[in-house]
């Protein structure tokens, strides 16, 4: 019996050095926007629950095992309930697809899996 491919979180853990646990607050803070960086703390503070679609999306993107899926979970992350208003959709206080697409091709791109040009993500979200 072949086991199935380690995940794109698992994979990522082990090249940076992270604990498991590490991996959604780094994946975060490489993938927001900076001027996201700068403001979350204050957003955190008042409104506990605004980077819910930006966590989900993470989480989602670390269970996968082929980077030809990142396209489905930015499809799931534009159509996520938390992810709508001004702060997110115009100001972009929100993860950056493009930076996230660039992980993922760092990551899985390394371990001889094709890199998310294939996935449908979009280039400038």
């Amino acid at each position: 019996m072949t086991l199935p491919p380690r995940t794109f979180g698992e994979l990522f853990c082990e090249r940076h050095h992270l604990p498991p646990e590490s991996y959604v607050p780094e994946m975060l803070r490489r993938t927001f926007y900076p001027r996201t960086r700068l403001v979350a703390p204050i957003i955190r503070l008042f409104s506990p629950g605004f980077f819910d679609a930006d966590r989900d999306f993470v989480r989602g993107v670390g269970l996968m095992r082929r980077a030809e899926d990142l396209g489905g979970e930015v499809t799931e992350f534009h159509l996520h309930p938390r992810n709508r208003g001004f702060l997110r959709r115009t100001l972009k206080i929100r993860v950056s697809c493009q930076r996230m697409s660039l992980v993922v091709a760092e990551v899985l791109g390394s371990g001889g899996i094709a890199p998310p040009g294939a996935s449908g993500a979009p280039s400038g979200s």
